[in-house]
Order: structure tokens, then C-alpha cells, then sequence
């Protein structure tokens, strides 16, 4: 077409563009609209811009029936919490209404088979999704990935006596002594062990809930291995927070998870380490470092305490050292001297913080002239 009769198409249909822009203006605000008025499709797939995780889950093989109703069948709009909204008041995770009460707006706490289903316990006082995956399931029940043993086999009675006085009883004077009963091993190595974690020490003050264990387990079923109501990183952080925070460079392990270094209950080395200091770096950044990043199964470390999925290191730098464990950082420099009459102790954090810095990548402690002005003054 001419460029002239393009000009004049255009200028001919430009009483049109008023009514499109319109148009375009109504589509757009129909999107950020309630679900009563946009409908469950739109707002869901606003929901879930953010939320990943549940979008993720909602792969599983069994869905909740509730989401074909939309999340708003659930959850508040969170567009509607305005910045003059008391944010504070609003319920966890935006519920309109807290656990169990939410549940039972669909299914019935009086029902005979339900009872029995949960061996007649005082579920309709319970916090439903502390068993039950509130979005979707690779189980018929919706019972989260994990299991913890009883409850994953249904013998509810090996924790639980009869409810009494509408509260739930355990068959134990208290969960610390029910949990021993069954992982007395674990009880007898902490027990035992020189360094412990301050999680199951003695220290009452740390312990938020009933039981160290369930500070970090949780007694029934979770997607985390090893029971774990969180993932190892989100559990840790909770308490040590401050060993990252604000820092430019992190150290890898430290931002996939602390038990790559450290046992989460106790051990012989200080610190809840697995190894001694030199030996917990060279696990890594020894001979083992072309084997971890080249290896196409988990590779095990600390006889097989600490697990490395593939691919999980793949920025990791061998330390190329010769037969007498020397040359870093330049050729013929000891990398672990003990600690003697005149000196300290020479292991890698002596220059290298373990965890984060602020302006090194190589978390180094201070600038290399001063770290090694440290030893060979003058």
C-alpha cells in the first residue's frame, strides 16, 4: 500500500481509537478485580505470579478440591489489604478464617467416619495442615512427601492415648520422652558428644516450643527430608540470620544448607562440625573437588554423614596442592601448620571467613598484604 493511502487509512480510523483504548483500559483493570468480579481463572493466575511454590505443588496428583473455587475460596484478596490496613490482625498465609474453622466450612466435624478415620482424636481441634497438604498431594489424602513412621503406617496409638478432658494425650509424660523412647540412639550420641547444639541442650530458654525435637521436626509429615518443618536453610536462619546478613559474598554451602559443615544435633569437633577445620575445607577443596563437580551421583563426604547432590558445586575451586599437602596460596605454602609453643594454630580461617564477607569473594579476612604480614613480619 502507498505510504500516502496508509497516512489517510489511518487518519480515517481514528475516530476508532477512543473505543480501543477504552476497551484495553477495562481488560487490564478486569485482571487486578476481585475474583467475585474478574472470576477464578484471572485472579488465580495473579496469585501465583508470587507464589511459585504453590504453583509448583499444584503438579502433585491430587489436588484439594477447594481450588476449584479459586484461592480466594480460601484466602483473602491480598489487593484489598490496603497500607492503612492493620496487617497485623490479618490471619497466617491471608486464611479468612483461622484452622480448624476454615476446614470445617466444607467438611463436617461431626462426621462418624471422619472420627473414626483419625482414631477418634480431637482432630476438629486440630491444625488440619499439619497432616494434610492444603494444595495438592501425590497422595490420595493429601499427606505431605515425608512420613513420620507411625503416622505414615496410621498407628496413631504408638504416640497418642485417648483424648481426656478435650485435650489430646500422649502416651508419655511429655514428647521429649516420647520421642527418646523411639530414637534413643540419637538421645545417648548427644549425650555423649563434646560440642552440642544449643537447640538440644539443656537450655530452656531457647526452646520456644514443648520439645527441642519439634523445634525443628515436625511429628507427623512434611515435603522436607528428615521430617523437618522447614527446609534445613529456612530452620538454621531462624537463629543465625546474622551470619549472612548484609553480606555481598556468601560462602555456597552456607547458602544451600549449614549441614554441609555442621551436625544439627551434636558432635566431637567444637562447633557441631564434622570434621576438624582442615579437614571439613579439603573434604571439599581437596582432592575430592573434580570429583564433586564432575560426579554424576551424590557424592558422600564425612563417611557418608554429608551427602552432595550433583550439580550442587559446580563453581567449585580445587586447591592444587603437592604430596606434603602445600601450595596455597603460591607453591610451597602450608596450608595447615598445628599450633606450637610460638604460634598458633595455621588452618584456612586463618585467612578465610567460613560463612559470608562484605567485599571478598574469597572471604578473605583482611587484605592479603595484611593476612600475611600476620605471620612473616618484616
Amino acid at each position: 500500500m502507498p505510504a500516502k493511502k496508509r497516512v489517510q487509512r489511518f487518519k480515517g480510523s481514528s475516530n476508532l481509537r477512543g473505543p480501543v483504548i477504552l476497551v484495553l483500559i477495562l481488560l487490564t483493570a478486569r485482571a487486578w478485580l476481585p475474583a467475585s468480579q474478574s472470576g477464578k481463572d484471572s485472579t488465580d493466575g495473579i496469585c501465583l505470579t508470587c507464589h511459585n511454590p504453590i504453583a509448583v505443588a499444584l503438579q502433585k496428583k491430587f489436588m484439594h478440591g477447594a481450588l476449584e473455587q479459586g484461592c480466594l475460596s480460601c484466602h483473602l484478596d491480598c489487593r484489598e489489604i490496603t497500607p492503612t490496613s492493620n496487617r497485623h490482625k490479618v490471619p497466617a498465609f491471608y486464611l479468612k478464617t483461622d484452622e480448624p474453622d476454615l476446614c470445617f466450612g466444607c467438611h463436617t466435624a461431626s462426621d462418624k467416619d471422619l472420627s473414626l478415620v483419625h482414631s477418634n482424636q480431637l482432630f476438629s481441634e486440630a491444625k488440619c495442615s499439619s497432616c494434610h497438604e492444603p494444595h495438592a498431594s501425590n497422595s490420595a489424602k493429601r499427606i505431605p512427601d515425608f512420613s513420620h513412621g507411625p503416622f505414615g503406617v496410621r498407628e496413631c496409638e504408638a504416640c497418642h492415648a485417648a483424648p481426656m478432658g478435650g485435650k489430646v494425650q500422649l502416651v508419655a509424660p511429655n514428647i521429649e520422652v516420647l520421642c527418646n523412647d523411639c530414637h534413643l540412639e540419637i538421645k545417648t550420641f548427644i549425650e555423649n558428644a563434646k560440642s552440642r547444639h544449643n537447640i538440644v541442650s539443656k537450655d530452656q530458654s531457647l526452646i520456644k516450643s514443648e520439645s527441642s525435637c519439634v523445634e525443628c521436626h515436625d511429628a507427623h509429615a512434611t515435603n522436607q527430608k528428615y521430617f523437618l518443618k522447614k527446609s534445613e536453610l529456612e530452620l538454621c536462619n531462624r537463629c543465625h540470620l546474622n551470619l549472612t546478613a548484609g553480606m555481598k559474598y556468601v560462602h555456597d554451602p552456607v547458602r544451600l544448607s549449614c549441614i554441609f559443615c555442621h551436625d544439627a544435633h551434636a558432635s566431637d569437633i567444637p562447633n557441631d562440625l564434622h570434621a576438624p577445620i582442615q579437614e571439613l575445607c579439603l573434604g571439599c577443596h581437596g582432592e575430592n573437588a573434580d570429583k564433586i563437580r564432575y560426579s554424576r551421583e551424590p557424592f558422600l563426604l564425612f563417611e557418608g554423614r554429608v551427602q552432595l547432590l550433583r550439580d550442587s558445586f559446580e563453581r567449585l575451586k580445587p586447591l592444587r596442592l603437592d604430596k606434603n599437602g602445600k601450595g596455597h596460596p603460591t607453591a610451597g605454602h602450608p596450608v595447615y601448620v598445628p599450633a606450637g609453643d610460638n604460634n598458633a594454630e595455621l588452618n584456612c580461617l586463618s585467612c578465610h571467613d567460613a560463612h559470608a564477607d562484605a567485599s571478598s569473594p574469597q572471604l578473605l579476612k583482611e587484605s592479603k598484604s595484611f593476612l600475611c604480614l600476620r605471620c612473616h613480619e618484616g
